[in-house]
């Protein structure tokens, strides 16, 4: 779901849409009062239908009509991902939105250096109130991932308060992408080790020969391989040592022991043999492909594989009716579970002393303890416990574009209190169903199952988005979700990265790379000089 900014701003505003009061005459926009609710929503791999049928319903809502008795609703969108900061920090003499549905607020947050303070904060406005006719408050709604990501640190408060300053108005999931039925020809399961992983691009290059290609991409998105190593990282490190390393703590005290995790290198080493040019798995034109064209290219079958998120389902379906109109295959195309990363054998000896005592290697071992875990078998004999519960963890992981994705009201808005009622309503079973509906399966950031609440509106969609519902809300491993970087503060103010330099997929798709997973290791670790750790943790205000 990528910020897409489409020729100028001039062409983008032009297709404004604005529902809602408008005078007889001259058709001036509705006065701003605080019954005037003005949204706008960022248009990209979703749409924005959901916004528009999510509004209509909330103004239907007894409460609603009783509390705000004149109230104007009005709406726009547009394709430009810049448009909110731009229009959130001109001030309120040059903008009457009292609520965004955009991306990237996180520097918007809590007082600037200048002393603005943009967002209204949403701690009492909205996390600590109870959801409309439920009996949890927004925050116990929330999934506890994203309410991780979406918390602000403020480093100059040291009261411990918990402030929130805005919402994800997405959970979209992404990952791997997978065409079924050429994978079924080429006799390879679904993978779930990256060992199987690997092999199952290796296989597929031979058979597909020197000008075949397994994995399609664009120019627009390499980042959506790079989402595949925090996935690896994470299954890795657990939930915990993530959160560690961004708080910077190892062995429970801040240190730059933090850059010995093994994680790091071991889900860099799996990328690296994903997308190096020697193994030439990745098709070459993905570096001038526009993303519609790539993504095209992968619905004609040109490719078995592509990194990409739940939204590619609703992005495409024009597309792919065009494809199929005009004589091309209908492929089945779904989105898999992540293959847990094979390292793990290192930190659980139980699977690989079934391997020695079965005669077979320890990833073989592994995927069959993998296979259990999905089928929600209590565990594998001669696998302990404990180990078990790791891969279970493991298997829960998933990368999300939802923390980047947020909702906020400015601090200026005339209409906060009913911008804020309208995300009290977001998080209702209503509007969760209003959302899956408009977006054909995609899911809010709430607890909220769409195959339970509402079965009728689930058997409309997609066996892609099906697939993916099925373990986003599997209650036997949970769901994980990677909380954004930006929500530390040794990473907004301290510099904090896995690696000093993140340039992964470009860096090992390059012809002539020479550069391993290991250099980007021992770089990282010779950067961050005593000196430096220090300036850091006080830059975070943790020092």
């Amino acid at each position: 779901m990528r910020n897409k900014v489409k020729k100028t701003m001039s062409v983008a505003l032009s297709a404004l849409l604005i529902a809602g009061a408008l005078s007889a005459a001259g058709c001036k926009k509705a006065p701003d009062t605080e019954e005037t609710l003005e949204v706008y929503c960022y248009n990209a791999g979703y749409g924005y239908k959901w916004c528009e049928d999510m509004l209509e319903a909330f103004k239907q809502k007894d409460w609603v009509k009783e509390k705000y008795p004149n109230l104007t609703v009005i709406f726009s969108q547009n394709q430009v991902g810049s448009f909110a900061q731009s229009k959130l920090t001109s001030g309120a003499g040059a903008n009457s939105i009292d609520l965004f549905f955009a991306v990237n607020a996180f520097d918007l947050a809590g007082v600037d250096s200048k002393g603005n303070d943009y967002l209204a904060e949403l701690t009492e406005l909205v996390y600590n109130k109870t959801v409309p006719g439920e009996q949890v408050t927004f925050k116990e709604k929330t999934l506890d991932s994203y309410n991780q990501s979406n918390r602000y640190n403020d480093v100059s408060d040291t009261s411990g308060r918990e402030k929130y300053y805005f919402t994800s108005w997405a959970a979209g999931t992404d990952g791997i992408l997978y065409n079924a039925d050429l994978l079924k020809q080429y006799s390879i399961e679904v993978p779930r080790t990256t060992d199987e992983w690997l092999a199952s691009l290796a296989k597929i290059k031979a058979a597909k020969g020197e000008n075949g290609y397994v994995i399609m991409q664009s120019k627009d998105a390499p980042n959506y391989v790079d989402y595949l190593f925090p996935i690896w990282w994470a299954q890795y490190e657990g939930a915990q040592g993530i959160s560690d390393f961004y708080n910077g703590i190892d062995s429970g005290r801040r240190s730059t022991g933090i850059f010995d995790q093994q994680g790091r290198l071991e889900s860099l080493k799996v990328l690296e043999q994903t997308v190096n040019k020697t193994n030439d798995y990745v098709d070459p034109n993905s570096f001038t492909y526009e993303y519609i064209v790539a993504q095209t290219e992968f619905l004609r079958g040109k490719a078995v594989y592509h990194m990409n998120g739940d939204w590619f389902d609703n992005e495409m379906k024009t597309k792919k009716a065009e494809v199929i109109a005009n004589g091309g295959e209908n492929y089945d195309i779904k989105m898999m579970r992540t293959p847990v990363i094979s390292a793990i054998v290192e930190k659980t000896p139980s699977i690989k002393a079934v391997a020695a005592a079965r005669r077979i290697s320890a990833d073989a071992a592994l995927s069959i303890v993998v296979k259990a875990v999905d089928a929600h078998e209590d565990g594998v004999e001669g696998v302990s416990d404990e180990d078990y519960e790791i891969i279970k963890e493991a298997r829960s992981v998933i990368h999300s574009i939802g923390p980047n994705h947020t909702a906020f009201i400015p601090s200026y808005a005339v209409g906060k209190n009913v911008a804020a009622d309208f995300l009290l309503f977001m998080a209702t079973d209503e509007a969760n169903e209003i959302y899956s509906k408009a977006t054909g399966g995609a899911t809010l950031p709430f607890r909220y199952d769409v195959a339970k609440s509402a079965p009728e509106t689930y058997a409309q969609f997609s066996d892609f988005q099906k697939d993916k519902l099925s373990f986003i809300n599997d209650e036997f491993t949970g769901c994980y979700v990677i909380p954004s970087e930006n929500a530390f503060p040794l990473v907004r103010f301290g510099g904090l990265k896995p690696f000093v330099n993140s340039n992964y997929y470009t860096t090992f798709s390059m012809s002539g790379n020479t550069k391993t997973p290991q250099d980007y290791y021992n770089e990282t670790k010779a950067y961050w000089t005593d000196a430096k750790w220090t300036d850091a943790l006080s830059k975070a205000g943790i020092g």
